[in-house]
């Protein structure tokens, strides 16, 4: 888990925090993720989470799955643009790409923050 460090700390390259830590194993985690809520929706479907013979904690089971899998993707975004960030910081060469690191960071946490701020709304409203 020394990678978890090495990148908080921004000592990956820029091209590597942002490309493989910022682009590639987010996109990668997005699918795994979208497919195992998929998965969880077809089983609730096909068992039904509403009959009384379904499993005990179907329901409950697959929220706590989704709410774990929200909360690891939040973590890991946020590590990932703290490490963009700083490695950005150290980057020596053309200014214009720790520049546009930067404000990629910034657009994908202001997406962010927007996104959570919708569900939160969405889930008091309701």
């Amino acid at each position: 888990m020394k990678w978890i460090g090495r990148l908080w700390r921004g000592e990956y390259s820029l091209g590597k925090a942002f490309w493989v830590f910022g682009i590639l194993i987010s996109v990668l985690w997005y699918f795994a993720t979208k497919f195992l809520s998929m998965a969880l929706l077809v089983a609730m479907l096909f068992i039904g989470f509403g009959d009384p013979s379904a499993p005990n904690g179907l329901l409950g089971g697959s929220l706590f799955i989704l709410a774990a899998m929200a909360a690891l993707t939040l973590a890991y975004q946020i590590l990932a643009g703290v490490g963009i960030w700083r490695s950005a910081a150290q980057f020596t060469g053309k200014r214009a790409y720790s520049i546009l690191a930067r404000v990629v960071v910034a657009l994908y946490l202001a997406v962010l923050i927007g996104g959570i701020a919708i569900a939160v709304q969405t889930w008091f409203n309701s």
